[in-house]
């Protein structure tokens, strides 16, 4: 069991409890779970395949679907190996920056025996940064941040709203039919922004807090019932949706299946066991 350091314990905004600060770590190599299933509003928009002429809040085809021939199913699997291949460096870049945060925080917080906190958190680090790399390295870590918290946001506000229209959509039908897709996404975009203004507003501006909060439930919390559906959706629902000899082609693969199982069982167990004390 990892243990806090003495010097850490010192300070206010430390927990004694270890797990306090591994779980969200956990939770942020973990990728998120809406992050994984923005790939699909981007092929959409894109008009990638089969998505071409389509838009935004449509139901799915099914007809199409069930009529899917050999040579169309080859020309899939040709785009799940891109996929697969996306994902992998995907997968390989969050471990190598998630390690870096790590190997950072003992290059750099230990020695100095700090742990930032609420708005004073940029630039506490970009002065430690300059203390390397001069004022130039101490503003292009600002720069850094500004574009790296910039970006997210772009990304949340983009994802977020299109996955809650798309669920509206899906599990309350009568609301779909009094508000279009395009209305109900304008909808969350503005509940999204009140409720983010009212967070800073109530709880001030902490983001190591926000950061840990929103990786522990969405990187922890949801990811089991994530690759647990997508294994439902692809050993169970597929073959109904898809003719045999399609499903031949597309069927996954054993190491895509055993990745799933393990990724539920993992992420189901801290899940289980370590949220409840984190909370």
């Amino acid at each position: 069991m990892p243990e806090v350091p003495e010097w850490a314990l010192a300070l206010d905004n430390v927990s004694s409890n270890p797990w306090n600060e591994i779980l969200p770590l956990i939770g942020w190599a973990a990728g998120g779970f809406a992050s994984q299933v923005w790939y699909t509003y981007w092929v959409l928009g894109a008009g990638y395949g089969m998505a071409k002429g389509r838009s935004y809040g449509q139901s799915c085809d099914t007809s199409a679907l069930k009529r899917m021939t050999v040579e169309t199913a080859r020309k899939v699997k040709g785009w799940c190996r891109v996929v697969y291949v996306d994902a992998t460096v995907a997968m390989v870049i969050g471990i190598v920056v998630t390690g870096g945060f790590m190997l950072s925080g003992a290059g750099i917080l230990r020695p100095e025996h700090i742990a930032p906190e609420g708005a004073s958190v940029a630039i506490e680090l970009s002065v430690i940064f300059g203390k390397i790399w001069g004022k130039a390295g101490a503003m292009l870590f600002i720069l850094a941040g500004c574009a790296a918290l910039t970006s997210t946001l772009i990304g949340q506000f983009a994802g977020w709203p299109r996955l809650l229209a798309d669920s509206m959509r899906i599990c309350f039908p009568k609301f779909s039919r009094k508000f279009s897709w395009q209305v109900q996404f304008r909808l969350f975009v503005s509940f999204f922004f009140m409720t983010n203004f009212l967070i800073v507003y109530t709880l001030g501006i902490k983001p190591v807090f926000i950061i840990q909060i929103s990786a522990v439930l969405e990187g922890l919390l949801l990811t089991p019932f994530q690759a647990l559906s997508v294994l439902i959706g692809l050993v169970w629902v597929m073959p109904r949706l898809i003719s045999k000899e399609a499903y031949i082609i597309l069927k996954p693969g054993w190491i895509l299946k055993t990745g799933l199982i393990i990724s539920t069982l993992v992420f189901g167990y801290f899940c289980l066991n370590k949220i409840p004390a984190y909370f």
